[in-house]
């Protein structure tokens, strides 16, 4: 394995958005959400077919339950928007990972994160996702990356001891 792993690929609002996809796809806080949202639909439309006689609660709950539908898609139009403030975003990033920290580079701007700032880390198709919390995570994504590229990587978050999370770990 080499000493360093360089990587360089673009932060766009588009790779930002598939990777808070990916991390709240298996959240089961809002799978729970968007079947409590469908029984509210559900229920509201028994009340607009006259099942019941408030059409005040049948709106009520037909807002409840889009809300229900549509909080992942909140969730990551938030994230994303926030994200959006970041100096590098849609920017060219160039990323070095070694033993000891992962460097990040965009232009004449930089920073470095050791491995002990990370909590652990999640392997989705669209790349790796190195979490400090619960929902700040640094993303790596597979399009950056070779082949051998993706071994080595695996191979140093091995080595660092960082656990793989799993979809229902909570920090």
């Amino acid at each position: 394995m080499p000493e360093s792993i360089q990587l360089t690929y673009p932060l766009s609002q588009t790779l930002w958005r598939q990777f808070f996809n990916a991390h709240y796809h298996d959240d089961s806080g809002l799978k729970w959400c968007a079947r409590l949202g469908a029984l509210c639909v559900t229920i509201s439309l028994l009340g607009f077919a006259g099942f019941y006689p408030s059409q005040h609660v049948a709106r009520l709950l037909l807002a409840t339950g889009l809300f229900g539908f549509t909080t992942k898609q909140l969730l990551i139009f938030i994230a994303v928007h926030k994200a959006s403030c970041h100096p590098f975003f849609n920017q060219q990033l160039t990323v070095t990972i070694s033993e000891q920290e992962i460097a990040v580079r965009c232009g004449q701007k930089g920073y470095s994160q050791s491995w002990h700032n990370f909590n652990g880390y999640r392997h989705y198709d669209l790349g790796f996702a190195l979490y400090h919390d619960r929902h700040a995570f640094f993303f790596i994504p597979m399009s950056a990356m070779s082949t051998q590229e993706q071994n080595d990587l695996q191979q140093r978050l091995d080595e660092t001891a960082l656990p793989l999370l799993t979809a229902d770990h909570f920090f």
